[in-house]
C-alpha cells in the first residue's frame, strides 16, 4: 500500500514539472509591444494575469490556443509582468508597453 501512495505522489510532481517546463518556454512578442501582445507556446486552460510594475492587477485572461493575442492598447506605457498559471505550475514573463 505504501508503494502505491509514493507512485501517486511522483505522478503528481511529474505533471506539475511538465506544466512548469511548458510555461517557462512560452514566448512573448513583440517586446516592447504597442497594441497587441502575442503569447506563443501555451496549453489550453492557461490563466494569464498582467500586473503593473507596482503589483496591481491590470488584466486577466484565459488562454486556450497555442498562439494567443492579448489587447494591451489600453495599458499606459511602462513595465509589466505577465503571470501564467496552469494547474500547480506558474511562470512570469516581463514585457514593456510603448
Amino acid at each position: 500500500m505504501m508503494v502505491n501512495t509514493q507512485l501517486q505522489s511522483m505522478s503528481l510532481n511529474l505533471a506539475t514539472g511538465i506544466d512548469a517546463y511548458i510555461l517557462e518556454s512560452v514566448r512573448l512578442y513583440p517586446n516592447p509591444v504597442g497594441e497587441s501582445l502575442k503569447v506563443e507556446g501555451i496549453q489550453g486552460g492557461t490563466q494569464a494575469r498582467i500586473y503593473s510594475s507596482d503589483g496591481r492587477l491590470q488584466q486577466h485572461h484565459m488562454l486556450e490556443s497555442v498562439l494567443e493575442e492579448i489587447d494591451v492598447s489600453e495599458l499606459p506605457a511602462g513595465f509589466y509582468i505577465l503571470k501564467l498559471e496552469k494547474g500547480q505550475a506558474s511562470a512570469r514573463k516581463r514585457f514593456v508597453k510603448r
